[in-house]
């Protein structure tokens, strides 16, 4: 039994090196014309409580509705609002937060939660375990785009007004990490009931929503009956205005001008950002990749699969595209995961860059490119864009035809995972830092980006033993050989190309920001004035 504190080693925040053509390791000196961006700037000590803190996402919100959320991104605009039963740290370890304590027991099963009493929405109601059981048993539920990050949970029990129990049925040290994102972001009960959260969110965070356009912008104030406003880290701006821009040179020309306080950047943005624009770059858990539905008739065969990962050139895509900020990479764990197997490292040795052997593959398997080819969604922002027309052109090349199709924000998961009238896509991972969240999302047979029902026995099996541990070395392993299992004979029908770095730039009145973990977390973030 432990309680209040749980350590699950994630992601480590370091300064990266990025150089002007092409990325340098860690290790080596950035080239001429290089520069070396850090990953957080530090509270200033001339901030104003009363400054506005505008701040431009490349990736528009799917919901303000926490349960009906498709993509990790959407948390740059939920965590102002939401507060969550526990915190995730950039360190990686769990931290009690509308829970004031929390005991795991390893032999049960059992997560039980000590809620905080003094916690008010923003609408007047009050925190209680009867709130909880509601908002957890609302992310269960099967019409909820969170459900299977939950489906660990098998029962919410209300104990008291201030203590509630999960009892799960796996994944120990997974759920409590998921609880930490969009599926422990607990909502009033009363907006609940009214059923308009994407117009009205109602949270028991920092900030109080003001102005919402649903799939654009969120605008928020302070909350004045903030059960945490006496902690120096919070609410250290009067309001928020989180915008959705697509475009990068959009977001770029509005940091420089002033018109944004930060933004999500890309490398080639990086070296034109003005000299008022503090540059900040860290590790995520995100990564591109090419998902396929393995019930697909023309792709069911896994050398296709295969025959995809040798057509794919990840160090072309890596340095042509991304200048090296996108570090190519076989399997889905950064190297600052747990999950990451160092002697397999990235494994390019395993699926080297071969057209040659691609087609062999693509022979052997009888492959026949449909009449029009594959249609494949991915999210209408540059980078994506770019990404999915880079693989359409490498793929073309040993006769695999896919067709690009840009989507409005939550047209990913519409086309390919729940309609499924698209059978591949070429996107982004953007969900938890644990690694179990990468199997829940992608590579469980129940995975929202499996739509085909994939499953091998050992692989799930190894998955569950890493879900439930909470020894860091012991879950490590079971990822591990999971990984070197996706590169022998088990070929999933999940392609990783690179491991992303986020890049963010400020402004230089912003401080108290960092750059870490799978989104911008800015709801701390102070502006001087």
């Amino acid at each position: 039994m432990f309680s209040r504190y749980i350590r699950i080693p994630a992601l480590i925040t370091v300064s990266v090196v990025l150089a002007s053509c092409g990325g340098a390791s860690q290790e080596e000196e950035p080239d001429d014309g290089g520069a070396e961006y850090p990953s957080a700037i530090s509270m200033a000590d001339d901030t104003s409580a009363e400054a506005t803190f505008r701040f431009a996402n490349h990736q528009p919100p799917s919901s303000f509705d926490p349960s009906r959320s498709t993509g990790g991104l959407d948390q740059t605009y939920l965590t102002p609002i939401y507060d969550r039963l526990v915190r995730m740290m950039p360190d990686g370890s769990i931290e009690p937060m509308l829970a004031e304590s929390f005991d795991a027991s390893e032999e049960d099963m059992t997560i039980t939660f000590q809620l905080r009493d003094d916690v008010e929405f923003h609408d007047g109601t009050m925190l209680d375990a009867d709130v909880v059981k509601l908002n957890i048993d609302r992310m269960r539920d099967e019409s909820a785009t969170v459900s299977n990050e939950v489906a660990t949970i098998d029962e919410v029990v209300v104990v008291d007004s201030s203590t509630v129990e999960m009892k799960l049925n796996s994944g120990l040290a997974s759920t409590l990490a998921v609880l930490s994102g969009r599926a422990g972001m607990i909502v009033s009960g009363d907006a609940i009931e009214s059923d308009d959260i994407n117009t009205n969110p109602v949270g028991a965070g920092p900030y109080k929503a003001t102005s919402v356009t649903p799939g654009e912008r969120i605008s928020a104030e302070r909350f004045d009956n903030y059960w945490n406003k006496d902690n120096e880290d919070e609410q250290n701006v009067a309001a928020f205005e989180i915008i959705g821009v697509q475009e990068g040179q959009t977001r770029l020309n509005g940091l420089n001008s002033g018109e944004y306080d930060g933004a999500v950047i890309d490398s080639q943005s990086a070296q034109a950002a003005g000299d008022e624009v503090e540059v900040l770059m860290g590790p995520t858990p995100a990564f591109y990749h090419m998902s396929l539905n393995s019930e697909e008739g023309a792709i069911q065969d896994p050398r296709i699969a295969e025959a995809i990962n040798h057509a794919i050139d990840r160090e072309a895509i890596s340095e042509g595209l991304t200048d090296g900020t996108c570090i190519p990479q076989v399997t889905p764990w950064s190297n600052t995961s747990i999950a990451y197997n160092e002697e397999l490292g990235s494994g390019l040795d395993r699926f080297p860059y071969d057209p040659d052997r691609a087609i062999e593959l693509l022979e052997e398997a009888g492959y026949e490119d449909p009449a029009n080819g594959l249609d494949s969604p991915h999210a209408n922002i540059t980078a994506s864009t770019q990404m999915a027309e880079v693989v359409q052109a490498q793929l073309a090349e040993v006769g695999i035809t896919i067709n690009p199709r840009g989507q409005a924000v939550g047209g990913v998961f519409e086309e390919f995972v729940i309609s499924e009238r698209m059978p591949v896509t070429v996107t982004g991972y953007t969900g938890g830092s644990d690694p179990d969240a990468v199997y829940e999302r992608m590579l469980s047979p129940t995975a929202p980006y499996n739509p085909g029902g994939w499953e091998d026995e050992e692989f799930s099996a190894l998955a569950e033993d890493g879900a439930n541990s909470i020894d860091p070395d012991a879950r490590g392993e079971a990822y591990h050989q999971m990984a070197e299992m996706m590169v022998t004979d088990t070929i999933t029908p999940l392609i990783t190309i690179c491991n992303t770095q986020r890049i963010t730039g400020y402004s230089s009145s912003a401080s108290n920001v960092q750059v870490y973990g799978d989104y911008e977390e800015i709801r701390y973030a102070a502006k001087s004035e």
